[in-house]
């Protein structure tokens, strides 16, 4: 098990992602965020957990809704 400090840093050094405008990775870096927040205020790694689970959630639908709009955008522009 990682720890306070040990899963402190994890989450650091995931919110160092690149400095996309990107909304996706916005909002994951604000959940992720929220989640060290919660853990620097001493909160059971349960609730940390719950917030990095839905924070990856919410990552990971927006991402696949951006790869399906792309491939909606290349087949348009094939067509055309």
């Amino acid at each position: 098990m990682l720890g306070n400090s040990g899963l402190l840093s994890a989450l650091n050094s995931i919110t160092d992602l690149s400095s996309s405008n990107d909304f996706a990775l916005r909002n994951a870096k604000a959940l992720l965020d929220e989640a060290a927040d919660l853990l620097s205020e001493g909160l059971g790694l349960d609730l940390v957990g719950i917030v990095i689970l839905i924070g990856g959630a919410f990552l990971h639908t927006l991402l696949l809704l951006d790869f399906l709009l792309g491939e909606m955008r290349i087949n348009r522009a094939i067509q055309a």
